[in-house]
């Protein structure tokens, strides 16, 4: 039980309200406090050129930024608002410790230059927003953790000997350049482009360069050597590619990615245009105004799947093998400009919030 003493102003207008130690059942004492921490966070280290709605946005709290003292220990009673006091979506993917931050993703209503966000934490647990954090423009939202998709579309999928790996945000996925570890992800009716505009994109450092092609993800087309839609690098160059026909595909290729280090490809689609990008540079472009096929077959993660005659079983990887480590791919129903591109690369390397 909590000894509160009367108070009939708001809540934030009272004073701080602790838990004694005979309120935690084993004798101990819970630091945490009734009354909220808030902490203003001024998203004004990175400028957009433009307003960027619904931008989801990755928050670090390592224990120099919060009191994890006052944290609950699942983090039920950390949340986020506008300064009107508007509850923004916002999910957890790293509870962090000590040595590693917490990650939340925050779904930003309107996010420019002069957006400033207040966190909560260390007071009683407020119910999550009813909007989803990712907006339904995400077909897949992969942190490479585990397999789940942490958007709406719930297209998770099964890891086939993937090793854990330490990602540029979170934890992620390591691939050998061999031939038995992959990720797959089944078919559905959201994995397909209404408008026929899309946005590929993932974080990968290769530990070895490829001969040839290394995939990052993409879905075959039938059983050929094409994909409906596909990013890798090839012989050190960021590359993506679509198709339409089993006979007819289209390959972009542009943007150096370099052993050992942490590289963003996005390719994206306007309905009339590919681009790709490398670490938010365009680097290539090229016109297209075919519609992108969509096959009945699985995605693939770290590997593809190449044969041409339907010998190997449908979901199981057997060419195009990484060596590295696969971090945050999204799959998006929208074509990305540079200036979203760019913020969501600023955003993954932590340099759009400042922290009090």
């Amino acid at each position: 039980m909590i000894a509160r003493a009367l108070c009939l102003l708001p809540l934030a207008a009272c004073g701080r309200i602790s838990f004694d130690s005979s309120q935690t059942g084993d004798g101990s004492v819970d630091s945490r406090v009734i009354d909220p921490q808030t902490v203003t966070l001024a998203l004004d280290r990175y400028s957009p050129s433009a307003g960027l709605s619904d931008f989801v946005l990755p928050v670090f709290l390592s224990s120099a930024r919060i009191d994890r003292a006052l944290l609950a220990p699942d983090a039920s009673d950390l949340y986020f608002t506008e300064t009107t006091g508007a509850l923004l979506p916002h999910e957890i993917e790293q509870l962090g410790d000590a040595s590693a931050p917490l990650i939340a993703w925050v779904r930003v209503t309107d996010y420019n230059a002069s957006t400033v966000l207040q966190l909560h934490y260390g007071g009683e647990t407020r119910d999550p927003s009813t909007d989803p954090t990712w907006p339904a423009s995400f077909l897949g939202v992969w942190h490479m953790g585990n397999a789940n998709d942490a958007g709406v579309h719930a297209n998770n999928g099964t890891l086939h000997n993937t090793d854990d790996a330490t990602g540029l945000i979170g934890p992620a996925l390591h691939f050998h350049p061999g031939d038995d570890d992959w990720m797959t992800v089944p078919d559905s009716s959201s994995l397909t482009f209404a408008f026929n505009q899309f946005t590929l994109s993932g974080w990968v450092k290769l530990d070895t360069m490829p001969a040839f092609y290394a995939a990052i993800f993409g879905r075959q087309l039938g059983d050929s050597t094409d994909n409906d839609f596909n990013i890798n690098v090839f012989n050190g160059v960021a590359t993506g590619s679509e198709s339409f026909t089993s006979t007819t595909a289209h390959e972009v290729s542009g943007g150096a990615v370099s052993v050992g280090a942490w590289h963003n490809i996005a390719f994206t689609n306007t309905g009339t245009q590919l681009t790709v990008y490398v670490d938010g540079v365009l680097t290539a472009t090229e016109p297209e105004s075919r519609v992108v096929a969509h096959s009945a077959n699985p995605i693939l993660f770290g590997a593809d799947r190449n044969d041409t005659n339907g010998t190997t079983p449908v979901g199981i990887a057997d060419s195009d093998f990484i060596d590295g480590t696969v971090d945050e791919v999204r799959l998006e129903n929208v074509a990305r400009d540079a200036n979203w591109i760019g913020a969501s690369i600023a955003a993954a390397q932590d340099m759009i919030i400042s922290y009090p």
